[in-house]
């Protein structure tokens, strides 16, 4: 009886996933209209929810039988797992997935979240059949993972840690990605890069908006291409070739310290595989821009950090080890402006947790981003570059991007209710009182360079008091306007494809001159702007990433290798930085998620159940 009752239960959870992964808060017109004119009774809503969900999708397919067999089993094998931390563990990630895809289909079709607070019985069901769905799966995949056999694979010689390894699969990287480059020659730019390649050219004046140490990289290529070919394209192929270059080797690099550390052969070859024959990898490597070199410098700041955690002694006692491990915080610093502050918060992080050797890592941070401004200090000065960009706003100033949308969000949801006084402040922070016409809710540049950055160094306590004062008294305006700007970077289903392929259009003579149109590179490329291919997609998602490395994060606390849990703090509080940006959803903002994903995949799983063992030990 007891098992009867039980496997009812499960079905009923099978059933009620289901709808919670098929229900959609769509905006619906008729809908909503009939939900106005009746009593808005918990029952009457489900009722009609439910009327709707049927009109969704066809209950008679036969896939749903399959996909409800499928589910019940999930939750039944999910159900006989009786460890309380995996439950736990699977729970919270759970929970947050859920509320990822929640607040991402309120933005999604209704660009607010109040939609979850009108339709909250709606919201509930869809949040607790996503949370049933997932913490099940969570729990299958980490046991499974934990109770898994490690079993010594045959090894390839030229596949090992040594340095014959290194040359040979950075040929093997060329070799894959020599199509791309033929067909997107003599390379792949965007706006920023136009706009780099004008201050190269004298256009517009040098500033260090973008990071000066690339802007001056693209400037060395641009001259050697125009000494040895005298052509604008020839300098864009030398850049492609030399990033294309620097981030095979480093992958390679990469493949090398993974032998060295023990990984396991499968997942070596899964990397070397995933590098060589994802397209993004190539596409991005021809990018020009600091995206692309700063994604593969971050694989090297997190060796650095592995190292820093799990071999702490060997690295500070080594003069050697210091040093490289300082240049790569110096150049990862210098690659992307708002590194530096990726850096500053994760320091205390690790020197709190280091207890015996807080001192030697306060100095080696503490030196190498002293160092960082001082280089940047010494270049702007000397060189009279101007830290603004032609809006006259200083390097960094994509922190104002999420502000001056909140504040205009103001004045658009409220724009009936608003004080004339509160609106005559927000105006004086920018040039034109009509400002906030040309609002955009996933992108700031139509109004960025309205923003009045001279008015406000001068009257800042003033913009503080007033955004502070705004936020509370328009609480929702101001978390709309966020979510509008992040969600893509979260949600799976606002992701946009935003691959970059050929040259953004310029008046500099650069334009694409394809030398071999290769069938299955076309093919690939035209696959990045059809949108909703299942599994295909995910490939160009810019929030699937963050999904994979807070399930990993999540693994990681559940073995209580929580030295491998801090090395994601500089990722984590990355993203942070990100979501202040001027783009929802930037493919290349958030390349380095997919480059640094073989390290975290391999530190996280690649290891013997650590816990399960001191948990043996101790009886």
């Amino acid at each position: 009886m007891k098992k009867m009752i039980k496997l009812m239960i499960i079905g009923l959870l099978s059933l009620w996933t289901i709808i919670g992964f098929s229900l959609t808060i769509q905006n619906n017109q008729d809908f909503a209209h009939m939900l106005s004119s009746c009593d808005n009774s918990s029952s009457i809503l489900l009722y009609k929810k439910l009327g709707e969900i049927g009109a969704n999708f066809s209950g008679n397919n036969i896939v749903w039988i399959m996909v409800f067999i499928f589910v019940f089993i999930m939750i039944k094998k999910a159900s006989e797992v009786k460890e309380k931390r995996v439950i736990v563990c699977a729970l919270l990630l759970a929970t947050i997935f859920s509320l990822f895809q929640i607040i991402g289909a309120s933005i999604i079709y209704y660009l607010s979240i109040q939609v979850l607070f009108s339709y909250f019985l709606i919201a509930m069901i869809k949040w607790i059949g996503l949370i049933i769905g997932y913490s099940s799966f969570i729990i299958l995949l980490f046991t499974k993972l934990a109770n898994r056999k490690q079993e010594q694979k045959r090894e390839i010689s030229f596949f090992t840690s040594n340095k014959k390894s290194i040359v040979i699969t950075t040929i093997i990287f060329l070799t894959a990605w020599l199509p791309y480059f033929l067909k997107e020659f003599p390379g792949i730019t965007n706006y920023d890069s136009i706009y780099q390649l004008q201050q190269v050219f004298g256009i517009m004046p040098l500033t260090s908006w973008h990071p000066v140490i690339h802007t001056l990289l693209i400037k060395i290529c641009m001259m050697i291409g125009n000494g040895l070919f005298h052509s604008v394209n020839a300098g864009v192929a030398i850049y492609s070739i030399f990033q294309m270059s620097l981030m095979a080797t480093i992958f390679s690099f990469l493949l090398w310290y993974m032998a060295k550390k023990k990984m396991s052969f499968e997942i070596r070859v899964g990397t070397l595989l995933y590098f060589a024959f994802c397209p993004t990898i190539p596409l991005m490597s021809l990018m020009m821009g600091k995206d692309t070199i700063f994604a593969g410098l971050m694989i090297l700041l997190l060796i650095v950090f592995i190292e820093l955690m799990t071999n702490t002694e060997n690295l500070l006692k080594s003069k050697k080890r210091i040093l490289v491990s300082s240049v790569i915080i110096l150049m990862t610093a210098l690659f992307r402006n708002n590194a530096i502050h990726m850096l500053i918060l994760t320091v205390p992080f690790i020197v709190l947790y280091k207890k015996g050797y807080r001192l030697k890592i306060s100095a080696l941070f503490v030196g190498s981003i002293s160092a960082v401004l001082m280089i940047q200090f010494v270049i702007t000065n000397l060189f009279y570059i101007p830290q603004t960009n032609e809006w006259n706003m200083p390097a960094g100033g994509e922190k104002f991007s999420v502000p001056i949308q909140q504040l205009i969000r103001v004045i658009l949801d409220n724009e009936k209710t608003i004080a004339q006084e509160e609106k005559d402040e927000i105006c004086k922070f920018f040039k034109t009182n009509h400002f906030y016409k040309g609002y955009n809710e996933v992108i700031t540049d139509p109004v960025r360079d309205l923003f009045h950055y001279e008015y406000y160094l001068e009257h800042k306590m003033e913009f503080f008091k007033l955004y502070f004062r705004l936020f509370c008294k328009y609480p929702k305006s101001y978390w709309d306007a966020f979510l509008c700007m992040t969600s893509g970077y979260f949600d799976p289903e606002e992701s946009r494809n935003s691959v970059i392929i050929g040259n953004f259009e310029n008046d500099l003579g650069i334009q694409t001159e394809t030398i071999w149109n290769s069938y299955l590179v076309n093919f690939v490329e035209k696959l990045i702007y059809v949108p909703n291919i299942p599994i295909i997609s995910m490939i160009f998602n810019t929030a699937i990433g963050l999904w994979v490395i807070l399930l990993l994060l999540t693994y990681t606390i559940y073995q209580k290798r929580y030295e491998i849990s801090f090395v994601f703090l500089p990722i984590i509080l990355y993203l942070f930085t990100i979501c202040l940006g001027p783009l929802n959803a930037e493919y290349r903002y958030i390349f380095f998620e997919f480059t640094v994903l073989p390290i975290l995949v391999g530190f996280t799983i690649n290891q013997k159940n650590e816990r399960k063992e001191r948990e043996e030990k101790n009886g």
